[in-house]
């Protein structure tokens, strides 16, 4: 698909999908939805290798049409007491952790490599909620810190109440 092309492509789905969801849903948003939904059956190692995959303004559209665009916009800051109802959600949610935006989904379809685990939606990187593990398209990379893992975790915990695969560190 040609550039121009994949940008209108953007541009109709921003149009779209503003007027289903009754609020604006940007181009970002959209490229972070679809790079959370395509990166590991496209083999996408990054946000930016969405501009070479080769889809419809149909198969887009309908790949979007069930995406909850506001856990792209909630953010749960850890070192919080607790965090805010609103933010809640019993299926998945996003925490922000040194910097990074973790997305949790309780119900991914790929229950690799822990389920559930976290996506880091400007990475490409699966968070191992049980030990740390870090992977890109299935290939471990590195671990992050104990500490880090337990921060992530802990926010993770309240939102879903104990469903988190067993510790091992």
């Amino acid at each position: 698909m040609e550039i121009e092309e994949f940008d209108e492509i953007l541009n109709e789905l921003s149009r779209l999908l503003s007027t289903i969801n009754n609020r604006e849903v940007d181009r970002n948003e959209i490229f972070d939805a679809l790079f959370l939904l395509l990166a590991d059956e496209k083999n996408l190692e990054w946000k930016g290798d969405l501009w070479n995959i080769d889809s419809t303004f149909e198969e887009l559209q309908s790949l979007l049409s069930a995406f909850d665009f506001g856990i792209l916009k909630k953010t749960v800051e850890t070192g919080d007491e607790n965090i805010p109802e609103e933010y809640i959600s019993k299926n998945k949610v996003r925490i922000k952790e040194k910097g990074q935006i973790w997305v949790i989904h309780k119900n991914d379809l790929d229950p690799i490599p822990s389920n559930p685990h976290a996506h880091n939606v400007e990475s490409n990187i699966k968070l191992d909620l049980s030990n740390g593990d870090c992977f890109i398209r299935k290939q471990w990379k590195f671990n992050i810190g104990k500490k880090q893992l337990l921060s992530i975790r802990e926010k993770a915990e309240k939102v879903f109440e104990g469903n988190l695969p067993e510790l091992r560190i």
